[in-house]
C-alpha cells in the first residue's frame, strides 16, 4: 500500500510538472523580409526598378523626392479629372534613391480586410499590444497621435481606419 501511495504521488507530480505552460517565446521577425502570407505588391525597405512602375498607379510626386504609389489591386476614384485615393487601399510611399530606383519607406493600409503579422484594422488594441510586444516591439504613446510600436528604426501604428508601417532610414 505504501509502494502505491508513493507510485500515486510521483505520478501526479510529474503530470503536474508536464503540463505547466512555459512562457512563450517571442516570435522574432526581420523586418527586411515580407510577412509570411503577405500578397501586397511591396513591402517595406524594398527597392523597385523605376522602369517596372505602373505609372498609372503612381498618385503624387512630391518635391522632396517622396513617390506616392496605389497597389495594383485597387483603382483611383476619378474626380473632375482628378485622381483619388478609394476608401479601401494600400498606398506605398516611396523615395527616389537614385535615378534608376526607390525604396518603400512607408505601407499605408486602410482596407480593413488585410492582414499583416495577423493583425488588421478589426484587431482590439489588447491584441495588438500583445502581438507586437511578444514579437520584440516597444510601446511608445506620442502626445496627440496613436500609439506607436517601434524596433529596428521599424514603426508600426494602427487603429481602426489605418496601419501604417514605416521605415526610417535616416539616423533620427
Amino acid at each position: 500500500m505504501k509502494h502505491k501511495a508513493i507510485i500515486f504521488t510521483l505520478s501526479c507530480l510529474i503530470l503536474g510538472l508536464c503540463s505547466c505552460k512555459s512562457t512563450p517565446v517571442p516570435k522574432e521577425i526581420d523586418i527586411n523580409n515580407r510577412p509570411k502570407g503577405y500578397f501586397l505588391d511591396y513591402w517595406i525597405k524594398e527597392k523597385i526598378d523605376i522602369a517596372t512602375i505602373d505609372k498609372s498607379l503612381i498618385y503624387e510626386i512630391r518635391f522632396s523626392g517622396v513617390i506616392s504609389i496605389l497597389d495594383s489591386r485597387y483603382e483611383f476614384i476619378i474626380e473632375q479629372g482628378k485622381k483619388k485615393l478609394p476608401k479601401k487601399s494600400v498606398q506605398y510611399y516611396c523615395y527616389c534613391s537614385s535615378t534608376k530606383e526607390i525604396m518603400v519607406e512607408s505601407v499605408v493600409i486602410t482596407d480593413p480586410s488585410i492582414t499583416v503579422y495577423g493583425l488588421s484594422m478589426n484587431s482590439s488594441e489588447n491584441f495588438v499590444n500583445k502581438t507586437l510586444i511578444d514579437m520584440g516591439f516597444t510601446y511608445h504613446e506620442y502626445y496627440g497621435r496613436n500609439p506607436s510600436y517601434i524596433k529596428d528604426r521599424f514603426n508600426f501604428t494602427i487603429n481602426d481606419t489605418v496601419m501604417h508601417f514605416n521605415f526610417y532610414s535616416g539616423d533620427n
